[in-house]
C-alpha cells in the first residue's frame, strides 16, 4: 500500500507531504472534512494516504479511527473498524514509550505480564 500511495504523482504540495509518509500532511488532509454521504475517489484516496502513515505513527491511527467512524459504511463494519484502528494506536504508543526497566509490565500477545529481567553488568 505504501509502494502504491508513493507512486502516486501530484503537483499539490500538501499531498506530495502527505504521500511522501508526513504524518501531519496526512492528518491535515482529512481531519477537517465533514462526514461523506458516499466514498468518492477524493474520500478514497486521503483515507489511503492516512492509512499508509497509521501503521506507523500512533496520531495518524487514531485519526483514521475518528475518521472511519464518520464513513458513510454499515454501522457494525464502521464500528470494527474504527475500533481496531484505537487499538493499533494503543499498542503503537506503548512500543513507543519508554525502554522496559526492571519491574515494568509490557503487553504481549497473550496479556500483560512483568516484563524480563535484564541483566545490570556493564
Amino acid at each position: 500500500m505504501k509502494a502504491f500511495v508513493r507512486g502516486t504523482t501530484t503537483t499539490i504540495p500538501e499531498w506530495r507531504r502527505a504521500i511522501a509518509g508526513d504524518t501531519a500532511a496526512a492528518i491535515a488532509m482529512v481531519i477537517h472534512c465533514k462526514s461523506p454521504d458516499t466514498i468518492g475517489i477524493k474520500v478514497d484516496f486521503a483515507m489511503t494516504v492516512l492509512l499508509a502513515c497509521a501503521f506507523d505513527d500512533p496520531a495518524a491511527a487514531l485519526v483514521l479511527s475518528i475518521k472511519l467512524r464518520q464513513m458513510p459504511l454499515p454501522a457494525r463494519l464502521r464500528k470494527q473498524l474504527a475500533t481496531s484502528w484505537v487499538v493499533a494506536n494503543m499498542l503503537s504508543s506503548l512500543k513507543r514509550s519508554a525502554p522496559r526497566r526492571q519491574g515494568a509490565w509490557h503487553l504481549s500477545v497473550k496479556g500483560l505480564r512483568p516484563a524480563p529481567l535484564r541483566s545490570r553488568r556493564r
